[in-house]
């Protein structure tokens, strides 16, 4: 077996610059990569770099380091701009944070880095809308999900209620918007495209709960019947009966349910609800 040399080995040197880091030591692990630049493939090295610079707060060093990064043709993976869009995440109070995330994730759906483009990626730079408070721009990313060839999943659904709950959604039809994802939501589910979880549960009901109807305060308690299989004590109100589940047979959902468990930790007892 061929032996490994340390200075043209990117595991190794990756590994290096990692343990410098750890260290906090960034200078040394700055110069060890860019010394290695010519010969060795150092993308991962650079991507522990950013990442470590968008962990610590230090945005602008973070950037400095992806464009010396390209400089040197060290090409970013699909890893590279999911550090950078978490980093900004991170960082929004970063002035210019969002306005930097938008144009990585525009720089990723172009021809050029198409091809690492992922649906995390779009979770990543919604979950930037959400925190920078662009709901505007978080919805016209989502209408163009499928133009990119991908399928949204439980986590993009999350973050898009999250973003509903809030208190000002101006020129939104919220009403509308909720009513077409939870319809997506269901389809996917029965596909068994993507697990429906607690989180997104969750988020669709505080959407509902910052209505002002009777109507939306109601159809918390259908959710949870739907998704969860917990029985609802009242029959939902006449008029809030097919509002959002129309031509959906409730019986039906529930044979996803026959080994359902939800358990509660209250004190030292544990709640149990068994369909």
């Amino acid at each position: 077996m061929p032996r490994r040399f340390k200075d043209n080995d990117p595991y190794i040197l990756s590994k290096n610059v990692k343990i410098l880091l750890n260290k906090g030591n960034i200078i040394d692990a700055v110069i060890r990569v860019r010394n290695h630049t010519r010969n060795v493939f150092c993308t991962v090295a650079w991507n522990h770099i950013i990442d470590y610079c968008m962990n610590s707060g230090k945005v602008s060093l973070g950037l400095k380091y992806f464009n010396e990064m390209k400089k040197r043709a060290h090409f970013p993976n699909a890893q590279t701009f999911t550090i950078l869009l978490h980093g900004f995440s991170k960082n929004i109070q970063y002035p210019k944070s969002a306005s930097y995330a938008l144009y990585i994730y525009k720089s990723l759906c172009s021809s050029k880095y198409v091809d690492r483009l992922s649906i995390i990626h779009t979770n990543a730079i919604l979950q930037v809308c959400a925190l920078s408070k662009q709901p505007q721009i978080a919805f016209e990313i989502f209408q163009g999900i499928s133009d990119n060839n991908l399928a949204a999943d439980n986590i993009t659904y999350t973050i898009l209620f999250n973003i509903l709950s809030y208190k000002d959604m101006k020129n939104i039809d919220i009403y509308d918007l909720r009513k077409k994802m939870i319809k997506q939501i269901i389809k996917s589910w029965k596909m068994r495209c993507f697990t429906v979880d607690e989180s997104l549960v969750c988020s669709i009901a505080r959407s509902f709960l910052r209505g002002k109807n009777l109507e939306d305060y109601d159809f918390v308690f259908t959710l949870m019947e739907f998704f969860f299989g917990i029985k609802r004590l009242e029959p939902p109100l006449k008029r809030n009966k097919n509002m959002f589940l129309d031509n959906i047979d409730l019986s039906q959902s529930l044979s996803f349910f026959n080994n359902i468990k939800i358990e509660r930790i209250f004190g030292n007892k544990v709640l149990g609800f068994h369909n």
